[in-house]
This record gives C-alpha cells, structure tokens and sequence, in this order.
C-alpha cells in the first residue's frame, strides 16, 4: 500500500512540474526549429547589463557602436570564420550618405561602421570574409542572457517571433559586388533603440555590430 502512494505520489508530482513550464530559460536550446523562446522580444529596447563569461568582451549596452565584435572565443580552426570587416550603408538619401564607390576605397572596417539608420530605409551589408558561409540576424537589443553564453539556436527563436524578422541564410560575400552580403528594409513598425547584427556558423555566435535606429524624418 505504501508503495502504491509513493508511486502516485511522483506521478502528481512529475504533472505539477510539466503543468509549470519545466524548461530552462533559453528554451530554443532545446527547440530544433528554435522557437522554444519564451518571453515578448518587444518587452524593450533599451540595452539590458548583464555579468559577462569568463573571457567575454562583449559590449551591448550602446557605447561600442559601430564596432565589429567577435563572441565566439573558441572559433576553431576546423571551422573558422573570419570576418575582416564590414562596410554597411544606405542609399536612402536620408542622412549623410557616401556611394558605395567612395565607401570602398576607405576600406572595410572593424570600428566606425556607419551605426545610425532610419526606420522605413534599407540598408545593405559588405563584408570581408574568409571562410563562411554565416547566417545573419538583426535583432532588437532586449536579451535576458549574456550572448556569449546563448547559441545560434537562441537568436533563431528570437528571430522567429518577431513580427517583422531580418534574417539571411548561408550567405557569402559576392566578390564581384564588393563583397555585398545582405540588404535589409528597416519597417517602421519595429520601432527605434539598439539593435545588433549577428554573424553565426552552425551553433556558434560568431561576430556581432551594434546599431542604432532613429525615427523617419518624414
């Protein structure tokens, strides 16, 4: 008889816990398809401090924009990707604006990446890269965790939820348009604050840049 209760006894217990979630905060590690996050990724966009892991560099808290960012500190050679700089601009005409002609005999850079966009403009990404291809995320600046510590999986269940989601697959820069990789509409409906492009490969978050959207001046 007293085995009977224990055993039924585990059975209301194992319920109660799946009844309350049961599942560790960053949920899109469990989730294949990454859309196990939980939580409203519109919640803020006002950047979140949070404790760094050991040997991160990490700054997401708006004073490092503009600047390219490495995450992953184990990038291994088996698998290392490199990026050597961006170049990122508008052709928009809305704010100071260089060709791209002229951009490019500056160089790519890792600092003083053009980091203030208005919203309803696109924007387009370059990129010297060695290695690839990576995937390419433009998410709000509103994360609970600290990056180095989420995976690729985690900023794909953020991605998903967002009602207007800026993501490229398996990109490589084109060698014969100065290395363009990606061209992204910024809706207005996303509203202005910080928001961070990431590079990742496989489960890796690679490379991060932060910029700042402003208010259309229409």
């Amino acid at each position: 008889m007293k085995k009977l209760i224990a055993i039924m006894l585990v059975t209301i217990m194992a319920l109660a816990f799946a009844a309350c979630g049961g599942k560790p905060q960053n949920s899109g590690n469990n989730n294949d398809n990454g859309s196990g996050q939980s939580g409203s990724v519109k919640e803020t966009n006002a950047a979140v401090k949070v404790t760094k892991a050991p040997g991160s560099t990490v700054t997401l808290d708006g004073s490092m924009l503009g600047v390219l960012q490495k995450v992953a500190i184990d990038n291994s050679s088996k698998d290392k990707i490199d990026i050597k700089g961006l170049l990122i601009t508008t052709d928009s005409g809305h704010h100071d604006y260089k060709p791209m002609e002229e951009l490019i005999t500056e160089g790519y850079k890792t600092e003083g990446i053009y980091d203030e966009f208005m919203l309803n403009e696109w924007f387009s990404v370059y990129a010297d890269i060695e290695g690839g291809p990576v995937n390419v995320y433009i998410i709000p600046n509103n994360f609970k965790n600290e990056i180095s510590l989420m995976k690729a999986v985690d900023l794909a269940a953020i991605s998903e939820k967002l009602e207007y989601p800026i993501f490229a697959g398996a990109v490589t820069p084109d060698p014969d348009n100065h290395g363009f990789l990606l061209s992204a509409y910024v809706n207005k409906e996303l509203g202005e604050g910080l928001y961070d492009i990431f590079f990742t490969s496989g489960e890796k978050i690679l490379y991060v840049v932060q910029l700042k959207l402003v208010p259309d001046a229409e």
